[in-house]
């Protein structure tokens, strides 16, 4: 039951860092590579899972092992509260982006350097303590491996500058704290936002974890245009921790659901034996339909609709040219309507 609440597994990754300060430069890096795993009886599905009470001291041991025979390997070890990933779950932290404001604060050792000789395994003991105020209910920590790669790219940007990109490889394993006590089971549906990529339509939709407990739901959305059922999809969401939101992406929603106009979106979740809905309205704006139409209209040569009008670069020539040409031809009216008007007035005396 645990497992299927927490949804984490041990992931790992190759992370492209963009305009990140390494620890070491790419050229120093070693070849061997640092894998992590998790070990000992709390070990589930890949990832830690603890029952603490506050006060209380955990230690475990987590199993290191250069993957190489004939490198050495150094890898950044460090810990921080889980982030929700797009779609939930646990998400990836960079060492930019390490938070330690909730259960990343009770490691004794936060992060520390491993070094390893070609083919050995080590055990590093890690050891966290439960505050005495710490509050009933799950908390989420993510231990995670880096390792720079000596692999490096440079960018070239359209002012002429260039980037490097520093590349890494990292994995991930969840630490699960469950602190006893009452429980509570609560989620927000706190905004859907529309989201133009190009041609193509999504909706992001925000849940928020106000209770204590993991979470994870799934549920139906249908989206609804002057009464009238549009679409329906059926959606699943995977883990989102206390105290944190998680989105849910709809992409590439239906040329039915791109016209101008106003959107009804009706939401309904399911989780912790709890079914709630919510009633979300949204506005596409012509401008954005339009917008899309036309970059709809040149990968495709085609339109959403029937109804569409769509000017090209070619028709815009035209119709500048041929609104030129009127200006030009009202001005030269304009001018010799004046020039007769004018003769007529000198002439009118000496009749």
């Amino acid at each position: 039951m645990i497992a299927k609440c927490f949804g984490i597994i041990m992931a790992a990754m190759l992370l492209t860092i963009y305009g990140m300060e390494p620890r070491v430069s790419a050229a120093d890096a070693e070849e061997g590579i640092v894998a992590i795993q998790a070990k000992g009886d709390q070990v589930v599905a890949g990832y830690y899972s603890f029952i603490g009470k506050p006060g209380e001291i955990i230690t475990f041991e987590l199993g290191t092992r250069n993957t190489s025979g004939a490198h050495i390997a150094n890898g950044f070890l460090y810990v921080s509260d889980a982030p929700v990933a797009i779609g939930g779950g646990m998400g990836a932290v960079d060492p930019e982006h390490i938070q330690r404001g909730g259960i990343g604060s009770w490691f004794l050792v936060p992060e520390q350097e491993i070094h390893l000789r070609a083919g050995e395994k080590k055990d590093v003991t890690l050891q966290l303590t439960i505050p005495k105020d710490a509050a009933p209910g799950d908390h989420v920590a993510v231990l995670t491996l880096r390792h720079l790669l000596k692999e490096q790219e440079r960018q070239e940007i359209e002012d002429g500058t260039s980037v490097t990109i520093n590349k890494a490889y990292a994995q991930a394993i969840g630490v699960l704290v469950t602190v006893p006590g009452a429980e509570t089971h609560k989620l927000t549906l706190a905004s859907m936002e529309t989201q133009w990529d190009g041609a193509n339509l999504g909706l992001a939709l925000s849940i928020r974890n106000d209770g204590n407990k993991v979470e994870r739901l799934k549920g139906e959305i249908r989206i609804y245009r002057d009464g009238t059922l549009l679409h329906t999809e059926k959606a699943e969401m995977g883990s989102i921790y206390p105290g944190k939101v998680g989105i849910y992406n709809l992409q590439q929603l239906p040329n039915a659901l791109k016209k101008a106009g106003e959107y009804t979106a009706e939401v309904t979740w399911e989780y912790a034996g709890v079914t709630e809905s919510t009633t979300f309205a949204y506005n596409l704006t012509g401008v954005s339909v339009s917008r899309a139409e036309a970059t709809h209209y040149q990968q495709t040569g085609e339109t959403f609709s029937e109804e569409a009008i769509i000017i090209t670069k070619s028709d815009a020539l035209k119709i500048a040219g041929v609104v030129a040409a009127s200006i030009v031809l009202i001005i030269a009216l304009v001018f010799i309507i004046r020039r007769r008007k004018n003769g007529s007035n000198r002439q009118a005396p000496g009749r």
